[in-house]
């Protein structure tokens, strides 16, 4: 294939940048060929990686489920593996995803429910985050607010605050930060 690009690029080269000849429109037929057989080359990669994530994310969405999961969530995971026939041997790694995407929905709902996991992002914005928030007054009374509420054991209240702190972060740091995804679920 390489060899054949190459090939291409070269007979490319050689047009003119005005040509209207049957020469144009035979070069434009085997780019698209090449395209054809790149894309049957490697779409089965895209297929495999989609699905190693969907079995990865399963494996921690249902040990996370069964550990802390209420019957809601338990009777939603039940659901998403009674359909898996139907997606995981299909050639399209969009509809994989989409299904991985609702297992890390799932599992990110359950996690901000648990306190450990709760005072790791807190204490992560506060080391990693602190100085890089855009209003630091705010910010400042957020972690005072957050310390008292985790001494209070009050879980609820301390999630809203973390996702308020989120906001504060800067924008091109939370739309690339992974741990902003940890938190939000939003994969």
């Amino acid at each position: 294939m390489q060899g054949e690009v190459r090939a291409r690029i070269i007979e490319c080269g050689a047009l003119a940048e005005d040509d209207v000849t049957d020469a144009r429109y035979k070069l434009e037929d085997k780019k698209r060929r090449i395209a054809q057989e790149v894309f049957e080359l490697t779409s089965t990669k895209r297929i495999d990686v989609a699905k190693a994530a969907y079995l990865k994310t399963k494996q921690l969405a249902t040990a996370i489920v069964q550990d802390h999961g209420n019957d809601r969530e338990k009777h939603h995971l039940r659901e998403i593996i009674a359909v898996e026939p139907t997606f995981i041997e299909s050639t399209n790694f969009v509809r994989i995803e989409e299904f991985s995407k609702r297992l890390d929905r799932l599992r990110y709902q359950i996690l901000r429910r648990l306190p450990d996991f709760l005072i790791g992002m807190f204490e992560h914005l506060n080391e990693c985050r602190r100085p890089s928030m855009n209003d630091q007054v705010q910010a400042k009374q957020l972690f005072e607010n957050g310390k008292r509420l985790i001494a209070e054991q009050a879980w609820d209240e301390l999630n809203q605050v973390i996702a308020r702190l989120w906001d504060l972060v800067p924008d091109d740091e939370r739309s690339t930060d992974e741990e902003a995804r940890m938190f939000t679920g939003i994969v």
